[in-house]
Order: structure tokens, then C-alpha cells, then sequence
């Protein structure tokens, strides 16, 4: 199915996609008669890094993407998989650096 992910910085990520029962419904666009599918939605919410440790925001937005499709790669859930790229952009706020040094050992 296909999946909209939109970061909110420090509030977390809004994930939408497919229900996991979709009702297949028709909708008028432009005058045509598509296919609509419903979504459901889901906030799933930041890892709370004070304000003195956030030293660098550059690379938190590839973090949460790396993260993510790391997730997905290793078979893990849609949810479980932003839930990983949320702590790498977590990580990544908190380092030097734009991507943290650290990623790996959330994986291990």
C-alpha cells in the first residue's frame, strides 16, 4: 500500500496509510469516477531531547528516513519502522555531526 509520513520536528511524525481492512470506494475528480481508498492515521510521537543537548538539527529529516527504510528493510512494521527512524533523528539532533556517529547500536 502507499504511505505519507510528515515530520513534525520535535512533535514526531503523522503517518497515513491504508486501513488495515480497506473499504474500496469510488470518488468524482475532475468529473471522473476514481477509486478512493480510506486511510487511517497515526501520530507517533518525538523522543524527548532537552533543549541543551540539541545541538544540530541538519540531518534529522535523513535520520528519520534512514531509520525508517532500515526498518522496513529488516522486515519490522510500518509503525515499528518510524518508531526507529524517530530515535535515529533523535540521536542525530543530539550529535556534532548531521548524521550521529551512534546509529548502528539502535539496531543491534
Amino acid at each position: 500500500g502507499q504511505h505519507v509520513m510528515v515530520s513534525l520536528g520535535a512533535r514526531g511524525v503523522v503517518w497515513a496509510g491504508p486501513m488495515d481492512e480497506p473499504e474500496e470506494q469510488t470518488a468524482v475528480v475532475g468529473g471522473e469516477e476514481v477509486e478512493s481508498v480510506k486511510v487511517s492515521t497515526r501520530l507517533i510521537p518525538a523522543l524527548r531531547v532537552p533543549d541543551d543537548a540539541v545541538v544540530n538539527a541538519s540531518g534529522a529529516g535523513d535520520s528519520l528516513f534512514a531509520g525508517t527504510v532500515h526498518g522496513l528493510a529488516s522486515g519490522l512494521s510500518m509503525a515499528e519502522s518510524i518508531e526507529l527512524g524517530v530515535a535515529a533523528a533523535s540521536r542525530s539532533v543530539a550529535n556534532k555531526s548531521a548524521i550521529a556517529d551512534d546509529l548502528a547500536t539502535l539496531v543491534h
